[in-house]
C-alpha cells in the first residue's frame, strides 16, 4: 500500500494510522510518500524510514522547492514521471488529507494500482475546494472510494457531489496519545498549574483559547468578543494562547496587539510543544472556545473534551459526533458567545458535574483497535483480495 500524505513527528496521525493498519494487515508494505518534500518512507518495525525519490545534484531540487510556486510546479513534474516510470505497482493508495496536485497524477497513479482512496481531513474539502473545485471534483471522481471523519461533514460532501453517494464512508479518526493518556495518567492540575502559570495566576479561571497561529482560528475576533464580559469576571480570567505553528510573526503580533487592548493577562505560547505539554495545556485550561471557520474532526477539540476542560464550539462547525455520543459541550454564534462564556465562568463548579461521562464516550471514539475493521472494510481491502476483481478506472 501507498498512502500519499505529509508526516511529521509533530502530526503523529499517519504513523498512529499505519502502525495500526499494518498490525491488521501484517501482508501489507507500506511506504508513504510527500511529493512535496520529494521524500519517501517505507514503514519498517512502527517507523518511517527515509529517503529522497530522486538524486539531488548541488541541491538543485532544494532550490526549486524554496517556494510555493515552484515547489508546486516542480512536485507536479517530479510526481507524475516518478509515477509513469520509476513507482512500482499497488493493491492500494490511500491520499491522506487530498492536495490539489493529486489532480495532475491521479490517472498515471492508476495504472499503477488496484485501488485509490481520498480521506479526507476537512480543510482539503470546507477551504481549498472553494480555490481548485474542478481539481478536486476530478479526483474525487477518479477515486474508488472516498473516506470522511465525520457524520456530518459526510452529509456535508455528498449535498456537494451527489453523484459520490455510493462511494463515499465516514469513520472516526483515532488518537493514540489522547487514549493512552485517558487510560494510564492521573494529572495533577494544580501541580501544573504551578509549572505553566506565574504565581499571581495560578487561581484565575483560563480560557484557552484556538489551537494554531492561523488566522482562520478567528482569534481575534474571540478576544473582541471576551472584552464585553463584565469588569468583575474579567479580572479573574487568563487568557491562554497556543500559537506554536505555523510560524506566522506578523499574524501573532494582531493578536498581541488585540490582547493589549482588553485588560485581561494572557499566555502566549509560540514555542514547540511536545505530545505530554499539550495534554499538560489542555489540563490547565478550565474553557476552551473553538470558533474557527471551518474544520472536520479536530483532535484538539477532542482532547479538551476529554480531559474534562469545558468546550464551546461554532455552531457551525459539523461536530455530529458530539451530539450523536451525548458529549457534553456547548455550542454558540457570535451574537450569545459573551453570555455563554459568562454564565459557564460564573458557575464553574456545576458546569464541570456536566463533565461527568465525557472520557469513557470520547475513549471508545477514539481506539484504533475498535476503528480499524471499519478502515479495512471501506479501504475496500476484502475487494482486492478477490481474484476476480479486475482493474477499474472509473467508478466502483
Amino acid at each position: 500500500m501507498l498512502i500519499l500524505g505529509d508526516y511529521s513527528e509533530s502530526s503523529p496521525y499517519l504513523k498512529e494510522f499505519t502502525k495500526h493498519f499494518q498490525a491488521k494487515h501484517p501482508e501489507f508494505n507500506i511506504e508513504l510518500i510527500q511529493l512535496k518534500q520529494l521524500k519517501r518512507f517505507r514503514f519498517v518495525e512502527e517507523n518511517f524510514e527515509e529517503n529522497l525519490i530522486f538524486k539531488n545534484p548541488n541541491g538543485l531540487i532544494n532550490k526549486l522547492l524554496d517556494t510555493q510556486y515552484l515547489r508546486s510546479i516542480t512536485a507536479v513534474f517530479i510526481g507524475f514521471f516518478y509515477f509513469l516510470f520509476k513507482a512500482p505497482k499497488y493493491e492500494l493508495v490511500c491520499m491522506q488529507y487530498v492536495s490539489f496536485l493529486y489532480a495532475f497524477w491521479i490517472d498515471v497513479i492508476k495504472l499503477k494500482a488496484k485501488s485509490i482512496t481520498a480521506v479526507l481531513w476537512g480543510s482539503d474539502f470546507y477551504r481549498a475546494n472553494a480555490k481548485f473545485g474542478a481539481l478536486y471534483k476530478y479526483i474525487y471522481y477518479r477515486s474508488n472510494s472516498i473516506i470522511i471523519g465525520t457524520k456530518k461533514s459526510k452529509s456535508n460532501f455528498i449535498k456537494k457531489y451527489p453523484k459520490m453517494t455510493s462511494k463515499t464512508f465516514w469513520i472516526n479518526f483515532g488518537n493514540d496519545k489522547l487514549y493512552q493518556t485517558l487510560i494510564d495518567e492521573k494529572l495533577n492540575t494544580n501541580l501544573l498549574r504551578k509549572k505553566w502559570l506565574e504565581a499571581q495566576h495560578i487561581n484565575k479561571h483560563c480560557i484557552s483559547i484556538g489551537y494554531n497561529n492561523r488566522n482562520a482560528q478567528q482569534h481575534i475576533r474571540i478576544i473582541r468578543n471576551l472584552d464585553q464580559l463584565s469588569p468583575q469576571l474579567k479580572s479573574n480570567l487568563l487568557l491562554i494562547m497556543p500559537l506554536t505553528y505555523p510560524k506566522d510573526e506578523a499574524y501573532k503580533q494582531k493578536i498581541k496587539l488585540a490582547l493589549e487592548k482588553i485588560d485581561v493577562p494572557y499566555l502566549i505560547i509560540d514555542h514547540y510543544l511536545s505530545e505530554k505539554e499539550i495534554i499538560e495545556l489542555r489540563v490547565i485550561s478550565d474553557l476552551y472556545i473553538n470558533m474557527q471557520i471551518t474544520d472536520m474532526f479536530s483532535s484538539s477539540v477532542l482532547e479538551y473534551m476529554a480531559l474534562d476542560t469545558i468546550v464551546i464550539n461554532g455552531n457551525w462547525l459539523p461536530y455530529s459526533y458530539i451530539q450523536d455520543n451525548e458529549i457534553h459541550a456547548y455550542t454558540a454564534n457570535w451574537d450569545n458567545l459573551t453570555s455563554i462564556t459568562s454564565d459557564i465562568i460564573q458557575n464553574l463548579e456545576t458546569e464541570r458535574k456536566k463533565l461527568f461521562g465525557n472520557r469513557e464516550k470520547i475513549r471508545d471514539l477514539i481506539n484504533w483497535n475498535l476503528l480499524i475493521p471499519s478502515w479495512t472494510e471501506y479501504l475496500r481491502i476484502e475487494k482486492l483480495r478477490n481474484k476476480n476483481y479486475k482493474r477499474n478506472r472509473n467508478l466502483f
